[in-house]
């Protein structure tokens, strides 16, 4: 289900993603790092918060699915805690 929602989710954005204190263009961020493109943050931010019964819950669930993808993937533990810190913050927005 949560992969259905997170599609819907891609089909109902538009325009271009903004996050109050971070800038996508000069926050380095690895090529590998889908987790933050401008337009997967929502969709996983949002799936993820349907899912979640609360928010200690939900920060839990981001931290082990983040984890998993970095760790797969290799990427420094500043860019892994960065991503965290970015959904967090959108789910606030």
């Amino acid at each position: 289900l949560n992969l259905i929602r997170h599609e819907i989710e891609h089909a109902f954005q538009s325009g271009v993603f903004e996050l109050r204190g971070y800038d996508f263009f000069t926050c380095p961020k690895s090529e590998k790092n889908y987790l933050l493109d401008p337009s997967e943050i929502p969709a996983y931010v949002h799936g993820f918060r349907i899912s979640s019964e609360s928010s200690r819950d939900f920060e839990k669930s981001i931290y082990k699915f983040i984890n998993d993808h970095a760790s797969h993937l290799n990427l420094p533990e500043d860019e892994t805690i960065r991503t965290f810190n970015v959904w967090k913050n959108y789910l606030k927005n």
